[in-house]
């Protein structure tokens, strides 16, 4: 023992813990590198609307025709079917794909006197990024892990580069047009989709409260069209006969 310190033994140990923390750190990072996509999927504009069926030719949310006001439909982040290409992700895929494809309609069929046809419709997630790190490989890890977390830590993360992302996006894609009422039955329509969370209990706010507080301070008001996530859409039109709507309540 030295005089006046710990016992070389200690300090070589903790000198070997403080190492193996980094090793196991950087180790972590780059299995997760390998195992969740990193790459964003980026916003599609996916259709015009008034065609029966409706389906999907998927181009970038750029390529919407500008002349004409947009219906943006909002979802919070993709999950693992997005990622099915890991190279060309793109928005609701798989079951959330299916809902919007075969129920449009019924989400549209909540807001009254809008002329809807001939709209390009245009998909986009809140948060680009999988924050569920759900992977690439069906089924992956179900959102229920890490999704939550994730987006909140990602959203309120100063200086809160995800909200002002989607901010950015949303004033891209809704243009010089004005929004949808009464008096503008051209405008165009924003349809928040985005899940309430899975572990709604342990959040101090809903996500799709989240972004909704986003929607009304960057456009001015509320989305026109509040529902819940697509991936329901077809388990609802069956059980209920319609999809189930939710309301806004402003952060306190």
């Amino acid at each position: 023992m030295r005089s006046g310190g710990a016992p070389m033994s200690k300090r070589i140990l903790e000198m070997s813990m403080t190492r193996l923390d980094k090793v196991f750190r950087d180790v972590a990072c780059a299995h997760l590198k390998e195992f969740v996509p990193g790459n964003k999927c980026p916003d599609q504009y996916v259709a015009d609307l008034g065609q029966t069926p409706l389906s999907f030719n998927r181009r970038p949310a750029d390529e919407a025709p500008r002349d004409i006001a947009p219906v943006i439909l909002i979802l919070e982040s993709p999950h693992v079917e997005e990622y099915c290409d890991r190279d060309d992700p793109v928005p609701a895929n798989g079951e959330t794909g299916e809902g919007i494809r075969n129920c449009l309609w019924m989400a549209l069929g909540l807001l009254r006197g809008a002329n809807l046809s001939r709209r390009p419709l245009i998909l986009a997630n809140a948060i680009q990024y999988q924050c569920s790190l759900g992977g690439y490989s069906m089924p992956g890890i179900t959102t229920r892990f890490h999704r939550d977390s994730v987006f909140v830590r990602m959203w309120n993360r100063s200086p809160r580069t995800a909200r002002n992302n989607f901010s950015a996006r949303l004033v891209q894609y809704v243009g010089s047009h004005q929004p949808f009422s009464q008096d503008e039955p051209e405008g165009y329509v924003v349809i928040n989709a985005c899940t309430r969370g899975d572990k709604v209990s342990k959040l101090k706010r809903q996500l799709r409260m989240m972004v909704e507080d986003v929607v009304l301070d960057e456009l001015g008001h509320k989305s026109h069209i509040r529902v819940e996530h697509p991936c329901s859409w077809a388990r609802s039109a069956v059980s209920l006969g319609r999809l189930r709507p939710w309301r806004y309540v402003a952060a306190t």
